[in-house]
């Protein structure tokens, strides 16, 4: 494992990281939430007049405004919600040790 150049032990990583996200339904719930929030967002802004933006003309730039607002208040609220039971699961199985080491490991 020393022998790796770390740009591909980085990789390896990513993708040891997207198959534990593959596994846990929390997670997978929470990205389709997301999602679905993103094309919520996609719908409202067509039911907007022109002018509703601060007062700007319906643009690319506009009606990108939509879905990514909705996106970013939903994902970072399902994030921290994600976060926390996962933090409070780690808790409950006495995990402390291993909080510990990742939060003094900078």
């Amino acid at each position: 494992m020393a022998n790796r150049i770390p740009f591909l032990s980085g990789f390896s990583f990513l993708f040891n990281e997207i198959r534990l996200i593959s596994r846990s339904k929390l997670a997978l719930m929470s990205i389709f939430l997301t999602v679905l929030a993103t094309v919520l967002g996609l719908k409202a802004i067509d039911y907007t007049n022109e002018r509703s933006l601060v007062g700007l003309a319906k643009t690319s730039f506009t009606v990108a405004l939509g879905p990514a607002q909705y996106a970013a208040i939903a994902g970072s609220l399902l994030f921290a919600v994600l976060t926390l039971m996962l933090l409070s699961k780690d808790h409950r199985h006495n995990s402390t040790s291993l909080l510990n080491t990742s939060c003094n490991y900078s």
